[in-house]
């Protein structure tokens, strides 16, 4: 009965050689199995974190290309005011058009007033409204 109160205390520590060599593995295996996982958690946050940085750098990449182009366009047209080199053959450009290219129409003749034929249109006073 005092063995069982008062269990003995190793005074050593088991020897790599006193551990069955399938507990051996299996912890070896475990800390094998804890490092890649980790690596792969890694792996993949960078992935991920790589994937949302490129996606927003392009997306700023090419706000910048289309303000660019735009300017582009607006100096072009502005140096083609400046030179006077605006002309009709270019439709991108304004251009005043030239009397062959005018469509004059005469305005139609003004149409006279009628009352509809059939419908009687009563004439009364119109009615104050009862209350505001």
């Amino acid at each position: 009965m005092t063995m069982l109160l008062n269990p003995p205390t190793p005074t050593r520590a088991a020897t790599r050689s006193e551990v069955p060599w399938l507990i051996t593995v299996l912890v070896t295996a475990r800390k094998l199995l804890i490092l890649a996982l980790g690596m792969g958690l890694l792996i993949l946050a960078a992935g991920y974190w790589w994937t949302v940085k490129a996606q927003d750098q392009w997306s700023e990449d090419y706000r910048q290309i289309e303000k660019l182009s735009q300017a582009a366009q607006e100096l072009e047209w502005a140096t083609g005011v400046l030179d006077g080199r605006l002309t009709p053959n270019d439709p991108s450009l304004l251009a005043p058009p030239r009397p062959d290219q005018l469509l004059l129409i005469k305005p139609a003749a003004a149409r006279p007033l009628r009352a509809e034929q059939g419908v009687a249109v009563p004439v009364t006073a119109p009615q104050p409204p009862l209350a505001y």
